[in-house]
């Protein structure tokens, strides 16, 4: 499903609605909770990344061949995204 999600693009279009008042979910000085996008192994990287392509084949291999819809609402306190 990862691969299937334009983060990029949500985080372009939520900048955009906001005005470029964009909250970060978490703040830069909270530190330590995960670890650094830059040394992920290569092949999580690549599972984590906008690739439509690769998304529509595993879901026909999982029996989706058409995929599927389904309907994403987001609340960042005053602003709603459906």
């Amino acid at each position: 499903m990862q691969m299937a999600v334009d983060l990029n693009g949500i985080s372009k279009d939520i900048i955009q609605a906001r005005g470029n008042r964009f909250l970060r979910p978490l703040p830069k000085r909270l530190t330590g909770w995960g670890f650094p996008y830059e040394i992920w192994p290569q092949e999580l990287k690549n599972e984590y990344a906008y690739n439509p392509k690769m998304a529509k084949k595993l879901l026909a291999d999982a029996g989706y061949p058409n995929g599927f819809k389904r309907t994403l609402s987001l609340n960042f306190g005053r602003y709603a995204i459906t």
